[in-house]
């Protein structure tokens, strides 16, 4: 999302041209990852130094680091390259990695793009962010991401039984699918949505979309929030439910969508509907064949999972340096507001499990309990702790 989502590096559009050698000799490769807070995060070691964690990205076409971690792994920019980025164009400095090594995988001689700093990732994930992966590294195998397993797999033979098989559209090294968005039992609206494994919500629809077909009035309900990048960019947004989503044959019922505001870059572009997120994409296991244009799905344990839909009416956030966890935002008509909690108060705990750096993830995931879960909130506001208690449930501005 955020894309509460990660939508910043969506709209990089420019595939840098590189050769890459593998030092393994065989043509299957198996990269291990963590889901945290539903985003992929992998580990990834550069020029022999300990593993950073790089966020897996499906709606990036190449590599990028910040420049902190740039410096410490000793990549030194010797060009740049002209990129897209939120509708400016922008020269970006570009370092070459000797040696990239993930899993049982070994790139050499690896450009990357050097950037700003993952702020927001670090802050809602709890851990330091240090890149993002794109198809420039899975774009020349066969990929497979299987969430079963918590395995990446590159290879030329990956077995696609019991897949069913979907047709895509490339565009700039960066895949689209279509998808269904139901307002009623008799209406629908269909139109492409690029496939975005960084993206934090079900679905995010862009402005000139959802305001041409009239989304938000169409929906059942909705609440307002903020949709967040990587970085420090922030938008409005609504997320509002919808009759259904449906993706090939797969349906999925009374969904929230994020509905951006954003003006500019990929989510101001009047030729496409949006992004399909994680919160869908996570419940297949899923094979990428860019070479054959298809994308191969197969339900998977979290195909039943809750939604992330927001029950509280919170959102929570870890300072700078990960050291506390703040409420940010109480919306309104919520829960929260019903309890009498404010935006700025230090959150302590939830339920006794306390809000840090190492419990964001459950604390988060706490805030969208299904309806009708009690939880007790240990906040402290003007050097005072409080107790309060609330019963989530949905709630709506509408």
């Amino acid at each position: 999302m955020v894309k509460d989502i990660s939508i910043l590096f969506l709209v990089i559009i420019c595939f840098i041209s590189c050769s890459t050698n593998i030092s393994a000799t065989n043509l299957s490769y198996t990269i291990p990852f963590q889901l945290i807070d539903d985003m992929v995060v992998i580990d990834i070691s550069i020029n022999g130094t300990s593993p950073l964690h790089f966020i897996f990205d499906t709606g990036t076409t190449t590599s990028l680091i910040d420049s902190i971690s740039a410096q410490k792994t000793g990549l030194i920019s010797d060009d740049t390259q002209g990129l897209l980025l939120n509708n400016d164009f922008l020269e970006m400095p570009i370092a070459k990695i000797k040696t990239l090594k993930t899993g049982n995988i070994v790139i050499e001689n690896r450009p990357v793009i050097i950037t700003q700093s993952f702020e927001n990732y670090n802050r809602i994930l709890g851990i330091p962010i240090h890149g993002i992966i794109g198809s420039d590294l899975f774009g020349k195998y066969i990929t497979e991401l299987n969430f079963d397993k918590s395995q990446i797999h590159l290879g030329r033979g990956i077995d696609t039984t019991g897949y069913e098989p979907i047709n895509v559209r490339i565009y700039n090294d960066l895949f689209y699918i279509d998808a269904t968005i139901f307002t009623s039992d008799t209406d629908s609206i269909t139109n492409q949505f690029l496939f975005d494994s960084a993206d934090m919500t079900a679905a995010s629809l862009a402005q000139p979309f959802w305001t041409k077909h009239n989304l938000l009035s169409k929906s059942k309900s909705f609440y307002s929030g903020i949709n967040r990048s990587s970085s420090s960019l922030t938008s409005p947004s609504y997320f509002a439910n919808f009759k259904g989503f449906k993706l090939r044959n797969y349906s999925f019922k009374n969904t929230y969508l994020n509905l951006t505001s954003s003006k500019r870059g990929f989510f101001a572009n009047d030729s496409i509907a949006g992004t399909i997120g994680i919160d869908i994409l996570k419940r297949f296991n899923i094979i990428i064949n860019m070479n054959n244009q298809k994308i191969y799905l197969k339900p998977n344990q979290k195909y039943n999972e809750p939604y992330r839909i927001n029950t509280t009416g919170l959102r929570t956030r870890l300072n700078k340096d990960l050291t506390q966890c703040f409420i940010e935002a109480v919306l309104q008509q919520s829960p929260a507001e019903a309890a009498g909690l404010l935006q700025g108060d230090l959150l302590l705990s939830i339920n006794d499990i306390k809000a840090n750096k190492e419990n964001i993830s459950k604390i988060r995931q706490l805030t969208r309990s299904i309806p009708g879960t009690k939880l007790v909130f240990v906040i402290q506001r003007n050097n005072e702790i409080k107790e309060m208690t609330m019963i989530c449930n949905t709630f709506s501005d509408k």
